[in-house]
């Protein structure tokens, strides 16, 4: 008798829910932020190894001066990405922490229950919003 049935639930069987859609946006924030965080590493580490080199001086120099002499969409479109991976980031660091905090109060027993459960879920993300907001506002 062969059933045509999942071994385990499958993501098109259950309807996603704040629980799992919060752990799923907990797992990429880390990711993003470790990843940026190599990335800073690796740019301080080859700027700070490479300050007294004049290669680095001439790269930096022209790449200047292209964004001096082009037009001024392709630094206005340079300008709006960058700014909005830095809020992203932000974001993603008060998602992170505030999520972290949360995790820690159930390692310590607290709001286990699926009421509590769920306001804090909402809580965190009401949290992370007015945070990210008012920090980007002060920079």
């Amino acid at each position: 008798m062969i059933i045509n049935r999942p071994i385990s639930p499958h993501l098109t069987v259950y309807r996603p829910q704040i629980t799992s859609v919060l752990s799923l946006f907990h797992r990429i924030t880390g990711f993003a932020l470790a990843l940026s965080f190599l990335f800073y590493l690796l740019l301080v580490k080859f700027l700070k190894f490479h300050t007294s080199n004049y290669f680095i001086y001439t790269i930096a120099d022209s790449f200047m001066m292209h964004f001096n002499t082009a037009d001024i969409h392709s630094s206005h479109l340079l300008l709006v990405a960058s700014k909005t991976m830095g809020f992203f980031l932000l974001f993603s660091f008060f998602y992170h922490v505030m999520n972290g905090i949360r995790h820690v109060l159930w390692d310590l027993g607290y709001n286990l229950g699926l009421k509590e459960i769920y306001t804090t879920g909402y809580l965190v993300i009401t949290v992370t919003l007015i945070a990210t907001v008012y920090i980007w506002c002060l920079l």
